[in-house]
């Protein structure tokens, strides 16, 4: 359903039906924060739309009244503070402050999936947490300008799987299912370019072991004993960070 709401609103922008956009992106935050993410491809697809004035406002106060009026049966405090207060302390940082959270990732590649905080110091000034984040926000910044200089249908899909796959690889905290906002823009990249359509065979493929592992349902004996053993989550984990690399360096032509 996030995922549904977050690539249908970009859709909506595209075709310039902004207001319908920002509600359904709305929608898709207020389910899950995880693509938050998206945003700066949206608000590229929203300047490159050129809005009137009437559309800029519009766009803006619909969120922010649908916000208020589906919080508003759940808060337990003064509405606005209570919004702010919950998105920055329970809902964006997570509930698992681990390294990795059973993500095959560059996180897993070096530490494995044994739960170890991301308040460990990587650098004497940084946590995990803290350095990952911010390499993650500068990578949205960069990668919203480079769309906005090169503004097309393929470059929206590709910046959507560049950053939904180095938020998976690169953050810590992510989740195993939080590598299947890759899969959707990556899929359909492929009818445009067939150079993608290896990537993405592996990445469902990692996908699918990742999303396995742990749950074991159906249980496959073989399987489990091969994702139990630890070079095998070092070994896909590698393969996750090599195609994200690789993928992050790739452009597409209009």
């Amino acid at each position: 359903m996030v995922n549904l709401l977050g690539l249908s609103s970009i859709y909506l922008f595209y075709k310039n039906k902004n207001i319908l956009g920002a509600l359904l992106f709305t929608l898709c935050l207020l389910f899950k924060s995880s693509l938050l993410i998206f945003l700066p491809v949206i608000l590229v697809i929203f300047l490159k739309n050129k809005p009137s004035p009437k559309d800029l406002i519009l766009t803006i106060l619909l969120p922010v009244v649908t916000t208020l009026v589906l919080a508003y049966p759940f808060a337990t405090g003064p509405l606005l503070p209570w919004i702010i207060n919950s998105y920055l302390k329970i809902f964006l940082p997570g509930i698992m402050p681990f390294l990795t959270a059973n993500a095959f990732n560059f996180w897993a590649l070096f530490f494995g999936l044994v739960p170890r905080l991301d308040e460990m110091k990587i650098f004497p000034f940084i946590s995990a947490y803290g350095f990952s984040t911010l390499i993650g926000i500068i990578y949205l910044v960069f990668s919203a300008i480079r769309l906005f200089n090169n503004y097309h249908l393929k470059n929206i899909l590709l910046t959507l799987v560049k950053i939904s796959l180095f938020s998976f690889v690169f953050l810590t905290r992510m989740h195993e299912r939080y590598s299947y906002p890759v899969l959707i823009p990556l899929f359909l990249l492929c009818f445009y370019d067939k150079r993608f359509i290896k990537y993405f065979i592996v990445l469902t493929l990692t996908h699918l072991l990742n999303v396995y592992n742990g749950w074991w349902i159906p249980s496959l004996p073989f399987l489990i004993s091969l994702l139990k053993f630890e070079p095998t989550i070092r070994f896909i984990s590698l393969i996750n960070v090599v195609l994200a690399v690789k993928l992050i360096t790739l452009n597409v032509k209009k």
